[in-house]
């Protein structure tokens, strides 16, 4: 499957599921996929009951990944789906967000300036819809992700892993998510 991949082409597989244990587990060969493929790779639940894609959300930290995936999915996206670019900032991770919007305004004005003008730049039409939240990024996709048809994210975000390994909410979105996971490559 990796030989055949390419950029333009889309790789749907499966996840495992067998037992409840297996269900937890990602297969080998969609990991694989996900971490090497050329072109987007979407990774299927085998409890996910297929229906219309009308929500698709798309996590957006400003990142190069997250810009890729961000236009991927307004290309692909269905003229009636809503497009929500979920923002999670987590300017300082141990306080609450209450705490983070009163003893570091600055910290967290700076990083919404950053992240909007980052999407700004995807999205000049404005056709995506933006969820901010001041948390990190499992704990927002955790309140979403059970509303959402499809999930699209970059193979990872701002911590700079280095190519040959998923970024850890990447993983844990193929491993957890009760819908569709894209994990769309910036081919860098």
């Amino acid at each position: 499957l990796l030989d055949r991949s390419d950029q333009g082409d889309v790789i749907v597989v499966g996840r495992r599921g067998v037992s409840e244990l297996r269900h937890r587990l990602l297969g080998s060969v969609s990991a694989s996929l996900a971490t090497h493929a050329a072109g987007p790779v979407v990774v299927v639940p085998s409890t996910w009951t297929p229906r219309p894609c009308r929500r698709i959300v798309v996590g957006f930290d400003g990142s190069d990944h997250a810009q890729r995936a961000a236009r991927w999915a307004l290309e692909v996206a269905p003229a009636n789906a809503t497009v929500e670019a979920l923002i999670a900032i987590d300017v300082i991770p141990w306080l609450s967000p209450e705490n983070v919007a009163e003893r570091y305004p600055d910290e967290l004005a700076a990083a919404e300036e950053r992240i909007g003008a980052a999407l700004d730049l995807v999205d000049p039409d404005g056709r995506l819809t933006r969820r901010e939240v001041v948390h990190g990024a499992r704990a927002a996709f955790g309140e979403v992700m059970g509303d959402a048809d499809l999930i699209v994210v970059g193979p990872r975000g701002l911590g700079g892993a280095a190519r040959a390994v998923l970024g850890s909410l990447t993983s844990w979105l193929l491993h957890d998510a009760p819908c569709p996971v894209a994990v769309v490559p910036t081919n860098d």
